[in-house]
């Protein structure tokens, strides 16, 4: 190698290097950014899971976004609060993290395929954990507080929480695997 050429592959080097450290900056800011921003981030969870149910149920289900709050009819018959750990805000902070630790330090992976793994595997527990709020607010309204919400959050919900998480980080390592690059590009 000419030293020419080796001053252009350090250069080259150094340039992946931060751009690395700084998708790892900005991947710790956005699970900070998400953690500052849990309450509003549960009451959207709360209003896409009343939208989706609303359209589901004979009764109107609505819900009140300030307090992450859903309601079942009018007169409210039932209300659901999305508490922190109903909402699939941990997880994704957790993939934040997780991506921004394995951007700094896992140069095997290229950075778009980590950001595609995290884009693809957050969504899918977003979905998941919408699917699950839908489940308990629709076996209530059924089945009522004591059995609809007992079952459908307690065992229904755990489980599909559990899989659903495994689900997503089947999918994010999956993705990972499948980059067989030794990387030299960002």
């Amino acid at each position: 190698m000419t030293p020419r050429r080796a001053v252009q592959h350090a250069d080259r080097s150094q340039v992946r290097r931060l751009a690395r450290f700084t998708c790892s900056a900005l991947l710790v800011a956005g699970a900070l950014v998400v953690w500052t921003v849990r309450t509003p981030y549960r009451s959207g969870e709360a209003v896409v899971s009343a939208w989706v149910a609303d359209h589901v149920l004979a009764a109107p289900v609505f819900a009140y976004r300030p307090e992450a709050l859903v309601f079942v009819g009018r007169p409210v018959r039932l209300g659901f609060q999305v508490t922190p750990e109903c909402s699939s805000v941990i997880i994704t902070i957790s993939f934040l993290l997780g991506s921004a630790v394995l951007a700094s330090f896992a140069s095997r992976f290229r950075l778009r395929r980590i950001l595609t793994a995290l884009a693809l595997a957050g969504l899918l527990a977003m979905v998941v954990n919408l699917l699950r709020v839908v489940l308990i607010v629709l076996a209530s309204s059924a089945w009522g507080r004591g059995i609809g919400f007992g079952l459908s959050h307690e065992y229904v919900g755990s489980t599909l929480t559990v899989f659903g998480t495994a689900a997503a980080l089947l999918v994010y390592f999956g993705l990972l695997a499948r980059d067989r690059t030794r990387v030299g590009a960002a």
